[in-house]
């Protein structure tokens, strides 16, 4: 277990340089290798903090900052910068992924852009077809196409060029925050204020609530393994989406409770990161509740990791949840966890679970963590 001062603003595997590689708020670079941290010797120019992380087919090390795109080269770790950030439609860089073919796609607040192999880089805004200048979120599907999520709409990336961007009757959505691709391979879109949306024929048509004009805001989705989505309603409560319709499964126990931030479908049944309620397990129609004793804050659950048979949830005080067949028990700092505050988990399939806190970036051996449980 270890943890750095820093506050941790950027984290991506490397191979084979290194299991993660970790860049701070105060343009440092450290990787994480076999449950040791080591700082590299390559600050970033200016300091300026890393936002995003992104490694090449080369073992190149490429990272967003407040004002640029700097590449770090493999060992001995040779820092470059040339001229990327002039050619940048702003030179802020939020989101970095490198996609099939190689190309790296780079988002910022003034627009998309994609930078080949060679560096070639063209920019990529609302004259391209993108539904937003500003771009906050990057993600690809199974079947490689390419999504941008922006202020105010959803575009796709197929066949070399961005597709019309997609509204619901020509209104923007300024409040669409999460995205799910069912077994269909439909494309759903929740919005914390409007409601639930599915891509249909070119547009975003409203599922649900009904009559269209009745508003109720969907936080969370979740692919559903039986088929539609899983819905987090932003007032709590969680439902389903599927050809049968909008089904409720269960109310908020009282207003603004049982709000769902995080959920994972496992053959127990799906887990759901429960605001300040806890962790929770719906299954057969009944909700699970693993909460600690004490009250939790509003927001309180952030991230949910299913492993088998254990489920460990992260939250912002109460230290790391962990349930295994109906027993939930809590780690703190008192077991040796750097905070109380777990932002991120992430299992890197090695036998070490990964977590950010308030306190850095730690590795725990799952073994280990494992016996603490056990006493």
């Amino acid at each position: 277990l270890f943890s750095l001062n820093d506050p941790i603003t950027a984290l991506a595997s490397a191979p084979p340089w290194a299991t993660v590689l970790i860049g701070t708020a105060s343009g440092s670079l450290h990787e994480a290798t076999n449950g040791a941290l080591k700082a590299l010797p390559v600050p970033m120019y200016d300091k300026a903090s890393v936002r995003s992380l992104a490694s090449d087919a080369d073992g190149n090390i490429w990272a967003g900052t407040d004002n640029n795109i700097q590449i770090v080269e493999p060992r001995p770790g040779v820092l470059k910068r040339g001229n990327i950030a002039e050619s940048l439609p702003h030179p802020h860089v939020m989101a970095l992924d490198f996609d099939d073919v190689g190309d790296l796609w780079v988002g910022t607040p003034g627009g998309l852009a994609r930078i080949k192999p060679k560096h070639a880089l063209r920019t990529f805004g609302r004259a391209d077809g993108l539904a937003s200048q500003a771009v906050f979120s990057i993600s690809g599907t199974a079947d490689g196409a390419l999504w941008s999520i922006g202020a105010t709409g959803l575009s796709p990336w197929a066949g070399g060029s961005w597709g019309a961007a997609f509204t619901a009757g020509g209104q923007p959505q300024y409040n669409a925050r999460t995205i799910a691709i069912d077994s269909q391979q439909s494309v759903w879109l929740g919005d914390l204020e409007t409601g639930l949306y599915r891509l249909e024929h070119g547009q975003l048509v409203k599922q649900w609530p009904t009559p269209l004009h009745v508003n109720e805001g969907v936080r969370a989705l979740g692919r559903r393994k039986a088929g539609g989505v899983w819905v987090g309603l932003s007032e709590g409560g969680l439902g389903r989406f599927d050809s049968q319709g909008f089904v409720r499964e269960f109310a908020p126990s009282s207003p603004r409770r049982d709000r769902v931030f995080d959920m994972a479908e496992t053959p127990q049944g799906l887990w759901l990161a429960l605001s300040h309620d806890g962790l929770g397990l719906w299954r057969d129609g009944h909700l699970e509740r693993y909460r600690p004793r004490v009250e939790l804050p509003e927001g309180e659950v952030l991230c949910v990791l299913v492993e088998g048979e254990h489920a460990f949830a992260g939250t912002n005080g109460a230290g790391l949840l962990y349930v295994r067949d109906g027993q939930l028990s809590i780690l703190t700092r008192s077991h040796g966890l750097p905070s109380d505050r777990v932002f991120s988990l992430v299992d890197d399939g090695k036998g070490r679970i990964w977590m950010s806190s308030a306190m850095g970036v730690s590795g725990l051996s799952k073994a280990d963590l494992l016996d603490v449980v056990a006493g």
